[in-house]
């Protein structure tokens, strides 16, 4: 990378680096050092998208550090960085492991992605002690993973810190009581995320108003719920009424009992998504919660939309955003034919008739958004009208929707995705009409599972 070298000179007031290398086609050889920025005096913070063992930077200053490779963690460790406060960072290599002991005691956030073995993994965190950390997420991907509760009560007990935010993506062989543990040792949480295996589960969640003292968790304003179909799917096995009567205690204002705050927003998030059409968890969610004396039901209107959003979602999810694959025109074609009937459908839509809170309900007004998004390349010229149109439909809507949360104050909303089966969200009304028109939009909207987000 000797095109970096001139600016080595220049680099005196950096604190912010973030390097991202997408194609070795594009020009040069990433083998070769890259030097210049470990003469940056006041570089502070880092995020790398760069798989380039090569680089070198001022490790042992450095206080955010966000690999997206894992390729750059065992260097920072090596190096004894000990101002560090953030690592973000999605390892997929035992050869990634550090040699040394992780030093830097002023952490309070630690975000590991891992696809490799739990053991290692165990090991690893069975090493930290982060007495300043707020911040713990962990998450496994697709690959194996041990029984992480045990490894969560260890690190939280020798570092003798207090969490406010816990994410778990998954569960292995857990024990109901190390769970119990792991919750009584994070009262100040206000955002939890855990893989649901059992109604246990969700039990341990629920407040109790006869009994002060079993109410856990009284901070607690985002919950996410990972859902796998052999679970989520079944009516069996409890879980449909422990999940209901979850949200009907933890949905309420529990001001009322002394207690605690309601849930700002509740996600449920289905793991390796069969296909959707024929997966048993959307129907089976339907079911057990539409209730109509209740305000969590699905509003009117739901179906139309979730079955044209789901229709061009599994494109968006099998082409995304749009088609980058111009080798075969059917690749090209397909797609574009489905969003012009999706455009078209929604077009001949009247919104009086169809429901504004099912439109926000629907995920229908992201999609559009994606659609209209300039920065997203476009391969055919004439797509372009496709923005126009898509744009054209949200500014249609922007002032009826903000004006229909705004008058819901006591109900929930309903947000259906590909990925995320819902999200069961109060509207704020202290929220000004641009906060309202993002979480209309989704643009806080949680990624997949399956994907490492920053």
């Amino acid at each position: 990378m000797g095109a970096l070298a001139p600016i080595q000179d220049n680099l005196l007031l950096l604190s912010k680096l973030e390097l991202v290398l997408s194609s070795p086609m594009v020009s040069g050889d990433w083998n070769d050092p890259i030097d210049c920025f470990s003469f940056a005096p006041r570089l502070r913070h880092v995020m790398l998208r760069a798989p380039a063992p090569a680089l070198n930077l001022p490790w042992a200053q450095l206080e955010t550090f966000r690999d997206h490779t894992g390729d750059h963690y065992k260097k920072l460790v090596d190096s004894q960085a000990r101002e560090l406060r953030v690592i973000v960072c999605f390892l997929i290599d035992t050869d990634q492991f550090p040699s040394h002991i992780l030093s830097a005691t002023n952490i309070h956030t630690l975000r590991f992605g891992f696809s490799i073995a739990g053991l290692l993994i165990q090991q690893h965190l069975d090493q930290l002690t982060l007495p300043m950390l707020r911040d713990l997420d962990i998450r496994w991907g697709h690959r194996d993973f041990p029984a992480v509760y045990g490894t969560v009560i260890q690190l939280i007990r020798r570092s003798g810190c207090s969490l406010d935010r816990l994410i778990l993506d998954r569960a292995g062989d857990e024990d109901m009581d190390d769970f119990r543990t792991m919750l009584s040792l994070c009262p100040d949480l206000t955002e939890l995320a855990i893989q649901v295996m059992a109604k246990e589960n969700l039990l341990e969640l629920v407040p109790c108003a006869n009994r002060p003292d079993s109410f856990v968790l009284p901070k607690l304003k985002f919950l996410t719920l990972f859902l796998i179909e052999s679970v989520a799917g079944r009516e069996d096995n409890g879980i449909p009424e422990a999940l209901k009567h979850l949200m009907q205690e933890r949905m309420e204002d529990l001001t009322s009992h002394g207690q605690g705050r309601r849930l700002e927003e509740l996600r449920l998030i289905l793991q390796l998504p069969p296909i959707i059409e024929d997966s048993l968890v959307l129907p089976n969610l339907q079911r057990w919660l539409a209730n109509p004396d209740e305000p969590i039901a699905p509003p009117e209107g739901f179906h139309f939309m979730m079955n044209l959003f789901t229709r061009w979602s599994r494109t968006l999810e099998r082409d995304p955003v749009w088609i980058r694959n111009e080798e075969r025109q059917s690749k090209r074609i397909a797609p574009l034919l489905s969003l012009h009937r999706t455009l078209n459908a929604l077009e001949r839509q009247d919104l009086s008739k169809l429901g504004l809170q099912a439109l926000i309900s629907s995920g229908i007004p992201y999609l559009l958004r994606e659609i209209a998004n300039p920065q997203e390349p476009i391969p055919m010229e004439f797509i372009f009208r496709f923005r126009k149109r898509a744009k054209f439909l949200l500014d249609n809507w922007k002032a009826p929707l903000i004006a229909s949360v705004r008058a819901c104050s006591t109900c929930s909303s309903w947000q259906f995705y590909w990925d995320t089966v819902a999200v069961v969200r109060y509207p704020r009304i202290q929220e000004s009409d641009e906060d309202i028109w993002k979480s209309i939009v989704q643009t806080h909207r949680l990624a997949p599972a399956s994907l490492w987000v920053y």
